[in-house]
């Protein structure tokens, strides 16, 4: 098959494809075998554990408490829960604690939670790199716990983010939940939930206090992991009905809240325990004896995979150095026994000298010479 023919090229990215799944799964196969000597499930559930045997102290402490807020000059009361979260454990792990949140679910009998999409603002933008944001009309909220003022904040209801198009995803915007504004693809989102963390009265001073989950973060008082961030304000995108560009305006219609949630928690929860381990995941891995037969497996795999590439190579290699049948005679200069013809008489040294480095001829050769001999004699 010539060198440029289909199958050559198949074979080769054949090769490569194998090659490169060879390859990544020895990598992961080491991830996997490294994983295993941690023994990163058993380390963190013994974490959590610890977290676990704290918290019933600090839950009688947060009981029966008068948790209020007011949203948007509503007063509205948050009632204590014992639902328990959702983790999603490959194991099918579930906490073993009795869980206490204060919790408000619903919409005040008021009409002020009301984003007019119409009233969408822009952003100003810290650099041209940063894309371009626009925020509705806000909510505010302050948070009490027994008669006690927390903290009052305001939160946009409706948010939306400039995505960027470009290539073959360009003009393919309400595909994407998207919405043409501007001849931009704007993509939106909703207010879902609003959540505190807070922390028991200190020295005895009676009063709470919001608690911050990281100490160098002095806006990580909320619930929702996010990266790291730990915010208060939770959304969830905002699907729009896919209508054409409207020329350049917002588009128009009222979005209601009649599933906002608010809640307050104490910052002992296993909850946020449990989240800060598993980096937002709620999910503590696979067990040391699992992570190491699945790593064998994977280097298992990834040597079979590689022996095809490997004994071509030998094979290719083993071509290249073999030089060929050895050879048992000269190539010329074997009948220089014969009689010289008269036209090349001259040459007579030449062919005596060129005779004194070949050897004779024994065997089929002699008889080879005798017949060629004979042969000239009746000519003659």
């Amino acid at each position: 098959m010539p060198s440029g023919s289909p199958g050559n090229g198949l074979g080769l990215l054949t090769s490569i494809v194998t090659g490169l799944s060879s390859v990544a799964c020895l990598v992961a196969g080491g991830i996997y075998i490294g994983l295993g000597f941690q023994h990163q499930r058993e380390t963190l559930t013994v974490d959590f554990k610890g977290a676990e045997d704290d918290w019933p102290k600090a839950r009688k402490e947060f009981e029966g408490l008068q948790v209020t807020a007011i949203l948007s000059d509503t007063l509205v009361t948050l009632a204590p829960n014992d639902t328990v979260d959702h983790w999603n454990d490959v194991q099918g792990f579930v906490p073993d604690y009795s869980p206490l949140v204060y919790r408000y679910i619903g919409r005040p009998n008021n009409e002020s939670l009301l984003a007019e999409l119409s009233e969408m603002k822009l952003q100003a933008r810290s650099s041209p790199a940063q894309k371009r944001e626009a925020v509705g009309a806000a909510a505010s909220v302050t948070w009490r716990v027994n008669g006690s003022v927390l903290l009052t904040q305001a939160f946009p209801l409706v948010r939306a983010t400039e995505r960027r198009e470009a290539g073959p995803r360009h003009g393919r915007c309400a595909a994407r939940t998207g919405f043409k504004v501007n001849g931009g693809c704007w993509a939106f989102s909703r207010l879902s939930r609003l959540c505190i963390q807070v922390a028991a009265p200190a020295n005895g001073s009676g009063e709470w206090s919001v608690a911050r989950q990281d100490p160098a973060r002095n806006d990580s008082l909320g619930c929702d992991f996010a990266s790291g961030t730990w915010a208060i304000a939770q959304y969830r995108p905002l699907y729009l009905p896919k209508t054409p560009d409207w020329g350049g305006d917002w588009p128009r219609g009222a979005i209601r809240f009649s599933d906002l949630v608010l809640e307050v928690r104490s910052n002992m929860d296993p909850y946020f325990s449990g989240v800060d381990l598993t980096r937002g995941t709620m999910n503590f891995g696979m067990s040391a004896q699992q992570d190491d037969v699945v790593g064998i497996m994977l280097l298992l795999l990834g040597v079979a995979l590689s022996l095809p590439l490997i004994c071509a190579v030998i094979t290719r290699r083993a071509k290249r150095s073999w030089p060929g049948p050895a050879r048992r005679y000269a190539t010329s200069g074997r009948w220089t026994g014969r009689r010289p013809d008269p036209e090349v008489i001259g040459m007579r040294y030449a062919v005596d000298a060129a005779a004194g480095h070949v050897a004779a001829a024994r065997g089929l050769e002699q008889a080879i010479d005798r017949a060629v001999y004979a042969q000239e004699d009746l000519s003659n």
